[in-house]
């Protein structure tokens, strides 16, 4: 910033130069940026007014103004509101979410950036810092993935190992450590993106290198075929088999936003088309569990899921559990079964398409927890599409994949409720 006002100073451009500055919450600034203001090595240039919101830079007593820092959040509409400044210069810290951080959104990137261009400068740059994200993260894509960078977008990836300051073992042992967590391993160790933490896994018990198929897992013709659905406005359907003691799943199928019909209509029944199109002829090899919240009583099939599920695909199907507790007995337990005989895990996603599964389940499933890394609630956090409504379908897959693994018939429902529906 200081080398960019320079050289607005020796184009003749006015000073001082208006820069944005911008985290996920002004919270965060005050133990970060404005810390890092106050440190020695700036000898006090840095002023702060506006009870922190604003930082001025000025290199002597006799000096002009250099900089204009605003500091801002994004974590709230309001706070969205308030990046419609008129700056030269934007600045991203922790794009990126954290453990600790959200990170920013694309959105508020973009409002930054609508800001600037107003006032005459030699050029209107826009900074970002973020550790390595997700691999679908929008900075990742924007950046750093040749399938989707963008124009005039630069990247700049600090290796790992690189500062001469940290010993070489702490690498060695970082590797180490994080051995059973290759989606970690990735992004702390390794220097690749990876799963970022954001909350205690849901999941305990997972792990990708001993649960994840490295290959596609085809659907074994004649076989029973399994699905876990999860309803309300982001459904998610879980298709898998139970074969020789295995728990293969073959699909995990989140849906962003939509209806039952819509997310059966462009994506469950064009998955099984492609990979068991002999399933439609053959309802009865069908069997699927629901989420217990659907409504059954309804004769619009466009307002009641279950009947949509049956009129496009058919099968047996029964309620899950309704209680998050059963569900979660289920999970945990389905992480420590072995092949009969083999001592091998049993369950097995597929690499492909199954994994948005896998990353339900490595982190991104997760309960709620404060800023000093505390749970905060015993049930997984809400709203968190569409991980959460991955890891429900999972849970009502399990149901009907391993019903020895069920609690008493009572955590379910029973009575009416415990009743098969099917479709001929």
């Amino acid at each position: 910033m200081l080398g960019h006002a320079d050289k607005n100073r020796e184009l003749g451009f006015s000073l001082p130069v208006p820069w944005l500055a911008v985290r996920d919450s002004f919270a965060n600034h005050k133990v970060t940026t404005i810390e890092s203001l106050n440190k020695p090595m700036w000898g006090g240039r840095w002023r702060l007014y506006d009870n922190n919101h604003l930082a001025v830079f000025r290199q002597g007593p006799n000096s002009k103004d250099l900089v204009l820092l605003k500091l801002a959040g994004a974590d709230k509409l309001d706070s969205l509101n308030k990046l419609r400044q008129e700056v030269t210069g934007v600045w991203i810290q922790e794009a990126a979410p954290v453990e600790l951080s959200g990170g920013v959104s694309e959105t508020a990137h973009g409002i930054c950036n609508s800001s600037k261009g107003r006032i005459p400068a030699y050029c209107t740059p826009t900074l970002l810092d973020f550790n390595y994200p997700d691999n679908d993260h929008w900075t990742w894509k924007r950046f750093f993935d040749p399938k989707s960078v963008q124009p005039g977008c630069l990247g700049f990836r600090i290796p790992p190992r690189e500062n001469k300051h940290v010993p070489l073992s702490y690498w060695d042992d970082m590797e180490l450590a994080l051995a059973n967590r290759p989606d970690l391993k990735r992004r702390l160790a390794l220097g690749e993106p990876g799963a970022v933490v954001r909350g205690p896994q849901v999941a305990v018990g997972f792990l990708e290198n001993r649960h994840v198929w490295p290959a596609h897992l085809p659907v074994l013709k004649g076989e029973p075929v399994l699905l876990g659905q999860d309803g309300g406005l982001t459904p998610a359907t879980i298709i898998g088999q139970t074969i020789g003691g295995m728990l293969r799943i073959n699909a995990a199928l989140p849906c962003a936003r939509g209806g039952m019909r819509q997310h059966y209509e462009k994506s469950v029944i064009p998955w099984i088309k492609r990979n068991c199109f002999w399933l439609l002829d053959k309802p009865e090899l069908i069997r699927g569990c629901y989420d217990p919240s659907f409504p059954d009583d309804e004769s619009d099939s466009d307002r009641n899921p279950l009947m949509e599920i049956q009129a496009q695909l058919g099968g047996h199907w029964q309620p899950g559990p309704v209680d998050w507790e059963p569900r979660r007995e289920l999970l945990l337990s389905s992480f420590g079964l072995t092949v009969p005989q083999e001592f091998r895990p049993a369950l097995m996603i597929d690499a492909v398409d199954g994994d948005p599964l896998v990353q339900a389940l490595s982190t991104r499933w997760h309960y709620p927890m404060d800023h000093d890394g505390i749970a905060t609630s015993d049930k997984p956090k809400q709203p968190n599409h569409p991980w959460e409504d991955l890891g429900s379908a999972y849970c009502y897959w399990l149901y009907i994949a391993v019903p020895e693994l069920r609690a008493e018939r009572t955590a379910f429902g029973g009575g009416n409720d415990d009743r098969l529906h099917e479709h001929d």
